[in-house]
């Protein structure tokens, strides 16, 4: 169920996509979160794109989302120009160590198509949220990686649209399928999935109107450190 990913997971230097997603792939495909604008009907999803224009700065493969709004770390989740006194085109930053609700669907509807196992995938659960303690998983197999531990779900694959926990939407960290044709990984402290997969999924998923996606390399950092296009964040 894991071993054919858990060994690999483990070689590679922690920082890389490698350490996320198996180094076994043609294609790899970075997945980011959108920002959100309240507004009178609701949020609106911002992407990185529109933010990168308004704050000018460069948006490229290593983009990191405090680099881009070059703020520091405890004001870019409101989107201050603490220089200005404004706000930017988004008032809520990307969500953290989950795909947000607006765009799993999506997601789920590409990567059906990319197997032939899709009522028989696998989903592992981050084991440190503290709602973990009221689920059911007595039975539950255990993963173990480099810094993570998770709890491993089976399941079809639209079992991943279901959040984890009642009072907040919380995906599941690891997908795959039992065929093994791509491998999804949204790690706790990141505001990006990557997704391992053949040229034709990548092609869908590139091509999907709903998401905001970036070519990358299983070698590519995942760190605001690998941004060295735009200037890290104030401590």
């Amino acid at each position: 169920m894991t071993e054919w990913f858990a060994p690999v997971l483990h070689e590679a230097p922690w920082g890389d996509i490698r350490a996320l997603v198996p180094d076994m792939y043609p294609q790899y495909v970075r997945l980011l979160h959108p920002a959100y604008q309240e507004q009178p009907g609701g949020k609106r999803m911002v992407q990185w794109q529109e933010i990168a224009a308004y704050t000018n700065h460069v948006f490229h493969p290593l983009v990191q989302f405090p680099n881009l709004v070059g703020l520091q770390l405890q004001q870019y989740e409101s989107g201050i120009n603490e220089n200005e006194g404004q706000y930017g085109p988004w008032t809520d930053p990307p969500e953290q160590g989950t795909l947000p609700p607006e765009i799993i669907g999506s997601v789920v509807d590409v990567l059906r198509g990319c197997t032939g196992t899709p009522d028989n995938c696998f989903f592992a659960l981050w084991s440190g949220w503290a709602d973990v303690r009221k689920l059911d998983i007595a039975k539950a197999a255990h993963l173990r990686l480099p810094g993570r531990d998770y709890i491993v779900f089976q399941g079809a694959i639209d079992t991943a649209k279901q959040s984890a926990f009642k009072w907040r939407f919380q995906a599941m960290n690891l997908w795959w399928p039992a065929d093994r044709n791509w491998f999804l990984a949204t790690d706790i402290d990141l505001e990006s999935t990557y997704i391992g997969i053949d040229d034709n999924g990548m092609e869908a998923l590139m091509a999907h109107d709903s998401l905001e996606t970036i070519a990358t390399d299983p070698n590519n950092g995942i760190t605001t450190s690998s941004d060295s296009v735009n200037p890290s964040p104030a401590p």
